[in-house]
């Protein structure tokens, strides 16, 4: 197995693939594009009603490039370095959806609470939620709970210093778990085949 090199900046690579047809929603959705940053893991799943290039083109551009710019590199399905870490995400995206099964006519609807949910759950192979290394923050979710005092900043400039300090930090620390996480990944892969000979 080859080690395959890690991304030096989120979102510098970017997995792509189509998940479908699903069963149409009332929307008139049949699939999904499914998106994964090969550093960070944050996922994003866009429902579509078809698989043609100018609706997956329209949403790549309107859901992913007008937020988080274009990426360096795309990996497209049937390549093996994007497969593995969409396979999990997927299979986290079903094991949510499963929850609502009875809804198959509404499952767009689900879509995006299940990507938060993965995208706020820890990774396996960074060590860090995937939306912490994309906003270098820990995501506030609705609660009863009385908010807790801000912390209040000098200025705009003191923010960005600390909120590139914290991403280049966690970034850093994320690049360092993905590259132990291939290694043994390699290790496992090669001890299993020459096992077999």
């Amino acid at each position: 197995m080859i080690i395959t090199d890690t991304p030096g900046s989120s979102f510098d690579k970017v997995a792509m693939d189509i998940v479908g047809p699903l069963p149409k929603t009332e929307r008139g959705n049949e699939y999904i594009l499914t998106l994964q940053d090969q550093l960070t893991k944050f996922c994003m799943e866009i429902p579509l009603p078809n698989q043609t290039a100018e609706t997956i083109a329209e949403a790549f551009v309107d859901r992913f490039i007008c937020i988080l710019g274009a990426p360096k590199a795309i990996l497209i399905a049937f390549h093996p370095q994007s497969n593995g870490s969409l396979e999990r995400s997927r299979h986290a995206l079903g094991e949510y959806m499963k929850q609502y099964a009875n809804e198959q006519k509404q499952w767009d609807r689900w879509v995006s609470l299940a990507m938060f949910n993965y995208n706020t759950s820890v990774h396996e192979a960074t060590k860090h939620m995937p939306y912490e290394l994309v906003f270098g923050k820990i995501a506030r979710v609705p609660s009863n709970e009385p908010l807790a005092p801000e912390d209040k900043l000098a200025n705009y400039n003191e923010y960005l210093i600390n909120l590139v300090t914290q991403l280049h930090t966690i970034q850093g620390n994320a690049r360092k778990n993905v590259v132990e996480a291939k290694c043994r990944s390699k290790k496992y892969y090669d001890k299993k085949i020459n096992s077999n000979f």
